[in-house]
């Protein structure tokens, strides 16, 4: 309770701890997205060694 309660008293500490939230949240969606192409390439790879022409 008491972090809230100084969070809220002083400006600062409540922006910056906003400002961590957001720059995690970008973080995270990135890594998403460079997870999600790792796993499309490698769906292709795994059809091209397993279906054959």
């Amino acid at each position: 309770m008491t972090v809230f309660k100084q969070g809220f008293e002083n400006p600062v500490l409540f922006w910056t701890a906003i400002a961590f939230a957001m720059i995690g949240s970008l973080i995270l969606s990135r890594f998403q997205v460079e997870i999600e192409k790792l796993e499309s390439q490698d769906d292709y790879s795994y059809k091209k060694a397993f279906v054959q022409d």
